[in-house]
């Protein structure tokens, strides 16, 4: 999915497998039917560069940005903290600033936490637009299209605490 279509970015919204061949630094290239995915540059634990090549292609050599957020479980799901999800999205718009494409968010059901993170994103960038945002009318827009993203009260509540969380530290948060 990544290769094909040309995503540059890659947000991962789960617990990391710091076991993991590329994480764990015991491999640097690892080798599948169909790409070679090569360690590039692991600027720290929670950002790292990878190149994707397909064998098919050699020359056509891919840069991936992978970024993950920080570990934080309340109950059963996997949530960063406010603050680390607004350093996350900055990490990831500041990217997004060096490289076209779309960006890929995962997670482990594909809605929950991903959900919230494309959520906010769009909430971000509306408030940066128009200098104000209506959080329901944002999240019904992307309902939509997916109607499992932001689907309880929990959801919209954490939504509004990286809102109020952000406009409290604007200061710090001054480039999102």
């Amino acid at each position: 999915m990544v290769y094909d279509h040309d995503s540059s970015i890659v947000v991962l919204l789960d617990t990391l497998n710091e076991d993991a061949p590329l994480w764990s630094k015991t491999e640097k290239l690892l080798e599948f039917e169909k790409f070679d995915i090569e360690l590039d540059n692991d600027q720290t634990p929670r950002e790292v560069q990878l190149s994707i090549v397909h064998r098919a292609n050699k020359h056509d050599k891919r840069s991936i940005h992978v970024f993950s957020a920080k570990e934080c479980k309340s109950g059963n799901s996997f949530l960063p903290t406010t603050a680390d999800m607004l350093v996350l999205l900055q990490r990831v718009i500041d990217q997004r600033k060096h490289q076209t494409g779309p960006v890929t968010v995962v997670c482990s059901n594909g809605a929950t936490t991903s959900g919230l993170f494309v959520a906010l994103s769009l909430i971000l960038e509306k408030m940066k637009i128009d200098d104000q945002v209506d959080v329901f009318q944002v999240i019904r827009t992307i309902q939509l299209r997916r109607p499992e993203f932001v689907t309880n009260f929990d959801q919209y509540e954490y939504c509004y605490k990286c809102i109020k969380d952000l406009l409290e530290g604007q200061s710090v948060y001054a480039n999102l």
